[in-house]
């Protein structure tokens, strides 16, 4: 009497889950179909936690038998079909799925329903192959045991799936993680699948056969096209991990800052003279010109982007680059010897602005390459130079745009965070004040006359309309456009 008390309280105190028939997408997976839900229920039958039931043990709904009410269920309908019978039965749980042939084995699509609250709990999609059905029904067993003592909490309405805005919590995603690694749960059966069985991915030749299948595919429920779902299904990634990366830069905010070294038409010249009366010093002729002469700086840029699409941002950037600027003035007075002065160099800075747009071909991997274009107008610093007194021309700072080409590649260090290197290479397109030449009066000075002769004048030399530079830097990622989460994604 005694033991048939203890036998009887331990069943009253084990929760019913109702083990719905699995569906098979096509005739070929109607063998391991069958198979499924019994291999489940003897497993169950260890757990003391749960108390599993078959089909032929649930109520009937309304007239309908629960065996015939599964049969008449359509593929695409089996979540719901498993929640109406396992309400009707009075159930904690009802588990159910479908199953879709492989080239070499099976892939099982498998849902977990709390009754009392509709709520989808579980989602997992793995592959089968022959001989791993045993561990595949104890992991269900403990995913069941760890819904029931709260190591997994259940979140999902199934009822209002397509219009959940959030996945699980951060405190939920890590109690998901504690339990599948320390009780060999759900998450970890692909895992042990793969590292047990010798077929470890999807492949071309799987994919071919299921698209020859009758039936949905799991590429068109998930939204992907064929090839991109077998990438996904063996990168081991949970779906609203491998959406998030998918998204790429598309709906972001990108906010970046780097420090380099560039050459380019960043150094400029002032060139002067002026010829003077012997009799009262005052000027007679005046002849200057400013350009702009290739040198390199130290560079400092930023910008701000937005990502219209997953491989593409545009922007806004600027910048400063240093600089220097040689003055070369001379005054004389017509008749005497004048020797040359040195020129003297200054420090300066060119500061620009232009138009960005960056474009990696790949936004999955860690490593990206980067490639873009972007016009940029650089600005030359202003000339404020003490000339003595001499009445020596203002000539207006120079001014020029380029058009750039820039290569590169970042990496990402986590969600929101990266470095990066950028090689922007460009030309001149158009350019103002440079040179600038000015003469006043005329006929001294000219650039005509014998080297000897102190009249003489230089004009200025052409420059190199080619640049490039050096970045790195780091970019921030913030998302400005929220999409869509289903809370399920955390367990495809």
């Amino acid at each position: 009497m005694l033991l048939a008390s203890l036998l009887l309280s331990t069943a009253q105190a084990a929760d019913p889950v109702f083990v719905a028939p699995f569906i098979a997408t096509d005739s070929a997976a109607e063998e391991v179909a069958d198979q499924i839900a019994d291999i489940i229920l003897d497993e169950l039958d260890r757990n003391a936690k749960v108390t599993g039931k078959g089909v032929s043990e649930m109520k009937p709904i309304h007239d309908t038998s629960a065996e015939d009410y599964m049969l008449g269920c359509l593929p695409d309908e089996f979540v719901g079909c498993a929640f109406v019978v396992g309400k009707t039965g009075e159930v904690t749980y009802s588990v159910t799925g479908k199953v879709s042939p492989l080239e070499r084995g099976s892939q099982v699509d498998l849902r977990i329903v709390e009754i009392s609250t509709a709520r989808e709990v579980f989602q997992l999609t793995t592959q089968l192959q022959i001989g791993s059905e045993d561990m595949f029904a104890e992991t269900v067993s403990r995913t069941l045991t760890g819904l029931l003592n709260g190591t997994i909490t259940s979140d999902v309405d199934v009822r209002t799936e397509e219009e959940a805005d959030q996945g699980p919590n951060a405190e939920e995603v890590a109690a998901m993680d504690a339990f599948t690694q320390e009780e060999g749960g759900a998450e970890t059966v692909e895992e042990r699948v793969e590292v047990e069985v010798d077929e470890t991915v999807l492949t071309e030749e799987d994919i071919a056969y299921m698209m020859q299948m009758e039936g949905s595919k799991e590429w068109d429920r998930l939204g992907m096209k064929p090839k991109e779902y077998m990438v996904y299904f063996n990168s081991g990634m949970s779906l609203s991990r491998w959406k998030a990366l998918n998204r790429g830069r598309k709906g972001q905010i990108l906010i970046r800052g780097d420090l380099g070294v560039a050459n380019g038409l960043y150094n400029g010249k002032y060139y002067g003279r002026i010829a003077k009366s012997n009799i009262d010093l005052s000027p007679i002729d005046v002849y200057a010109w400013q350009t702009l002469e290739r040198g390199s700086g130290l560079d400092v840029t930023g910008s701000v982007s937005y990502g219209v699409l997953s491989e593409l941002d545009v922007g806004i950037m600027g910048g400063v680059t240093t600089g220097g600027f040689e003055l070369d003035v001379h005054s004389f007075v017509i008749g005497q010897f004048s020797a040359v002065p040195p020129a003297n160099t200054y420090s300066t800075n060119t500061s620009y602005v232009g138009l960005q747009a960056l474009y990696t071909p790949v936004v999955m991997p860690r490593v990206r390459p980067i490639v873009g274009g972007q016009v940029v107008h650089y600005r030359s610093g202003a000339m404020n130079f003490d000339f003595g007194g001499e009445a020596y021309p203002a000539l207006p700072a120079a001014s020029f745009t380029t058009l750039e080409v820039l290569l590169g590649g970042e990496i990402r260090m986590n969600d929101v965070f990266d470095v990066y290197a950028h090689v922007p290479i460009g030309g001149v397109l158009n350019f103002s004040n440079a040179p600038s030449v000015e003469q006043q009066n005329g006929g001294i000075l000219s650039v005509n006359l014998e080297d000897t002769n102190v009249a003489k004048v230089t004009p200025p030399d052409r420059f190199g309309r080619m640049g490039f530079s050096l970045n790195l830097g780091v970019q921030f990622r913030i998302p400005v456009v929220n999409e869509k989460v289903n809370a399920l994604d955390m367990y495809e």
